[in-house]
């Protein structure tokens, strides 16, 4: 009886053996293909679209309204006459002293010319100068119109200053104070004479 069963169970042994080997086998071989070629998956993934953002800015408005321009008045300067009236005389003086006769004739009131005659005037003026030196303003009266006649007709000078001056005569070296008459001539001064001739003033 123990004999017949010892075979059977070798037999059993065997086949279990048997198949543990393939078990053992096959999980070997599914191992290595596994390792030889394993499969990766590469899932695509699309980029984002860009897109350009638009962005509108409302004009700037104002509800302020401009300026009307303002309009500036500059005032005239005040003249300082007596000023004038004094740079005037030093500047005739120093034209006696100098020999200048042209600003002598150059500064002449134009009616003169007219009344008394250019020639007369001229040879008048050449002789007396240098006949006067240090002439100085000792003050000017106001505005007034001057009248002077030539014996034929009488001129009139608007905006006339009756000025007393001082002078030295030359070569008397005598010390005179006259009645000097300058004229503002649309803002220049000039100065009256009666060229030598017996004309009356009033």
């Amino acid at each position: 009886m123990k004999n017949k069963l010892i075979p059977t169970a070798i037999v059993t042994i065997a086949v279990i053996a048997t198949a543990v080997a393939g078990l053992v086998a096959s999980r070997t071989l599914f191992a290595e293909d596994a390792e030889a070629s394993p499969q990766v998956v590469l899932e695509q993934v699309e980029a984002p679209s860009s897109t350009t953002a638009t962005t509108s800015i409302p004009e700037a408005t104002s509800d302020v309204e401009p300026e009307e321009p303002v309009e500036t008045t500059v005032a005239a300067p005040v003249r300082d006459i007596e000023t004038e009236i004094a740079m005037f005389i030093s500047a005739f003086s120093e034209a006696h002293t100098n020999g200048d006769l042209t600003f002598l004739l150059d500064t002449v009131h134009p009616s003169i010319y007219e009344a008394f005659g250019r020639e007369a005037c001229t040879d008048y003026t050449e002789a007396t100068l240098g006949s006067i030196t240090d002439m100085t303003s000792l003050g000017a009266g106001p505005e007034l119109p001057f009248v002077l006649s030539n014996g034929a007709e009488e001129l009139t000078f608007e905006h006339s200053y009756s000025v007393a001056a001082q002078w030295t005569e030359t070569p008397t070296d005598t010390t005179n104070v006259v009645t000097f008459h300058v004229v503002d001539t649309d803002g220049t001064l000039t100065w009256l004479t009666t060229c030598g001739t017996n004309a009356t003033e009033s």
